[in-house]
């Protein structure tokens, strides 16, 4: 074959290979204008989803050219997705690739976004001293404006998915990893993003100040101690879910520095927030201050007694009535006839052995063996209050309520070191309890010179302060069907001072106060300025005494009893009248004495001596006038009934001017004198006279002139 024709048969050959070896890749096309983001809603399948936009990427790690997200999660891509185009392998077929596919390694249900990626990178370069072709230059400028408009998706105002400032602000450094991690994101003070409040796995605890609003409550503080609405409530605290209950009618609360969100009553709620409450509540309980009102009193007198043995030098004591519990270790306990020379021992519990064995603080200084508890010596036991009482009381404001809960155990309250009291009141605010039961229970130990509840006025305006619905006294010992007596220790049971400012318009009633035996169990007066003051429907063991007082006193409607006192002893200023003592029963040994007063009624009381009184005119009812003449009194519808001693006359009319005595039933039994010291210029008008059972129907002998 010739030359010519060999070249002409080869050039055909090498033309009928040429497709076999390269394609000529098609033309780089435009960049859409548009998102690189591609969005599929899916269900129970692997997707083989269009990436829908052009990949520039080169080489075959994708997991570096997109990212892909499952109901808003990133997925990772090892294991889990892949990338193929129907063009051919990755690594050999032209880019951009214009028809990727995304599968995944599992099914998927949810909404899938595919979102450009592309890692920035350049692996090689144009060769040096040539020229560039046109679809080279095309593929670089267009890969490097995609990787641009993928930045701009993420900053942008409209789409961005970055924190962003205004315009002129800046963001500092986020804290280092080891300080951020498992916190929560917050701003400081200079607007820049710092790690805050901790959060335990699986909860979100708020940090100090965060307000929740929103409907019912309208207001949630947590740790700002705030409570509003009253229907959630949350408290300063953190101390878990050891309070908490899960009871019906408890609250939901932030546990706060745990994290945790637990229930809790309203009393352990208000134990952690106390101001809160009493801010929320309008009123401040002695339970939210650590009062546990769990004090025993153990008599035999009120069905429950026991029997008590401990050796002196010992402090093993036995009663023989199971009552102690683990509960009782360490709370003060009194058993009497152990002490020094047969006295009381006042010590703590120090262990509780069983039910009916404990020891005690203290050794016993005398043997007591199975000795049976009485009201006169019981054995009591129980937290002492005082501390938390006091608290309470301190922490009560100006005009408030204190409350007092009510339950079949005493508060048990104490002297407070040296002072002349147990608990001090030293500005107004109401005290009200739930009856009897809500009780102030006097401990043995208290001295004869210690007042209970001791209240002075300071410079305040008390008008309206109320003392209503507790006791003060021995708990346990209260038998409401009978005359025993109800027992209390110390001087005064509630004393009320005037110090500076006087006691105007206060109000003492409903309550039951027992009787010491070394003061008036009721004491209001001292500077002589007090007026207008209420004592009414009471039951006061001990009687009450009004001491250099003003006007216009009411005592109204109450059980006085008296073994060592009157059941009232009135002794007004120089000039001072108007003072009323109406529907009382007194009883016991007790009845009334008046020293002064201008116009004082005594109406429709019962007075019954049923022990001999003590009254050093012996009379039930002595209008004695020691500190002035008694002006235009009033002593009708009155029962008087002496009935023990053989000396004692109903009533001592001296020292008396214009007054009216009528209306009255007198009884003297033995046989005596009715009324004794009449002076004149008063009027003894028709009465009933009772003496040695016989009945007189008209005035004494002697007429006077006031009739």
């Amino acid at each position: 074959m010739k030359l010519f024709p060999r070249l002409v048969l080869a050039a055909s050959l090498i033309a009928g290979l040429a497709p076999a070896i390269a394609q000529v890749p098609p033309p780089v096309p435009a960049l859409p204008d548009a998102e690189r983001r591609t969005s599929y809603s899916i269900s129970g399948s692997t997707c083989a989803c269009a990436v829908g936009f052009q990949l520039y990427g080169d080489g075959t790690d994708y997991a570096n050219w997109i990212e892909v997200f499952v109901n808003g999660a990133m997925v990772t891509q090892s294991g889990n997705w892949t990338i193929t185009s129907p063009t051919g392998s990755l690594d050999r077929i032209p880019r951009p690739i214009t028809d990727a596919v995304l599968t995944f390694s599992t099914a998927q249900t949810g909404t899938v976004q595919i979102v450009g990626a592309r890692r920035p990178r350049r692996a090689s370069q144009f060769s040096e001293s040539r020229g560039v072709a046109a679809r080279d230059l095309n593929q670089v400028i267009t890969d490097l404006t995609a990787q641009n408009r993928e930045t701009w998706d993420k900053i942008n105002d409209v789409t961005g998915r970055s924190v962003r400032t205004p315009p002129g602000e800046t963001l500092a450094l986020l804290p280092v990893l080891a300080s951020r991690a498992n916190m929560g994101a917050c701003f400081d003070s200079s607007g820049n993003l710092t790690s805050c409040v901790a959060a335990a796995s699986g909860t979100f605890a708020a940090g100090d100040g965060i307000t929740f609003t929103g409907t019912n409550p309208t207001t949630i503080s947590v740790n700002a101690d705030t409570i509003t609405s009253g229907t959630l409530a949350t408290a300063r605290g953190g101390t878990g879910a050891n309070n908490s209950t899960n009871s019906a009618g408890d609250f939901l609360i932030s546990g706060s520095m745990n994290g945790t969100f637990v229930a809790r009553s309203l009393n352990a709620l208000c134990t952690l927030a106390p101001a809160a409450c009493t801010a929320a509540l309008g009123y401040t309980s002695i339970s939210w201050y650590g009062a546990k009102c769990d004090g025993q009193f153990i008599s035999g007198q009120n069905g429950v007694g026991t029997n008590l043995t401990i050796n002196s030098g010992s402090p093993n004591l036995l009663s023989s009535a199971g009552f102690f519990t683990a509960a009782d270790t360490g709370k003060r306990i009194w058993v009497p006839n152990a002490g020094v020379a047969g006295a009381g021992l006042s010590t703590t519990i120090q262990t509780v052995t069983d039910a009916t064995h404990v020891v005690l603080a203290a050794n016993a200084s005398t043997t007591v063996t199975a000795f049976a508890t009485t009201n006169a010596k019981p054995l009591v036991y129980g937290t002492d209050d005082t501390a938390a009482i006091q608290a309470a009381m301190t922490a009560t404001p100006v005009g408030g309520i204190l409350d007092i809960p009510g339950q079949q155990t005493g508060c048990l309250i104490r002297q407070q070191g040296s002072n002349v009291y147990a608990l001090l009141q030293d500005h107004p605010f109401s005290i009200r309890g739930h009856g009897h039961f809500s009780n102030l229970m006097t401990f043995p130990d208290t001295p004869s010179t210690v007042d209970n509840l001791y209240v002075q006025t300071g410079s305040y305006d008390w008008a309206n302060t109320v003392w209503e619905n507790f006791s003060i006294g021995d708990s346990a010992s209260f038998l409401p069907n009978t005359l025993l007596m109800y027992t209390r220790h110390g001087k005064r049971g509630l004393a009320l001072v005037e110090n500076t400012a006087p006691y105007v318009g206060i109000v003492v009633r409903n309550m039951s106060i027992g009787e010491s035996g070394n003061d008036y169990s009721l004491y209001l007066g001292n500077s002589g300025s007090a007026q207008f003051n209420l004592i009414m429907s009471n039951k006061i063991w001990g009687g009450v005494r009004l001491n250099n007082v003003a006007d216009s006193h009411r005592i109204l409607y109450n059980t006085l009893q008296g073994s060592s006192t009157f059941g009232g002893l009135i002794e007004m200023v120089a000039g001072a009248g108007k003072f009323s003592f109406i529907g009382n029963n007194t009883t016991w040994a007790g009845g009334l004495k008046i020293e002064s007063g201008f116009a004082p009624e005594v109406r429709n009381n019962y007075f019954e001596e049923l022990y001999a009184t003590s009254e050093s005119n012996n009379a039930m009812v002595d209008f004695n006038g020691g500190i002035g003449t008694i002006s235009f009194p009033a002593f009708t519808g009155n029962i008087v009934n002496a009935g023990v001693s053989t000396t004692s006359t109903p009533v001592r009319y001296a020292n008396v001017n214009l007054g009216n005595f009528g209306d009255n039933t007198l009884s003297a039994t033995p046989a005596r004198t009715n009324v004794t010291s009449v002076t004149t210029l008063s009027c003894i008008a028709p009465n009933f006279w009772l003496t040695g059972g016989t009945h007189f129907s008209t005035a004494l002998a002697n007429s006077y002139a006031g009739c």
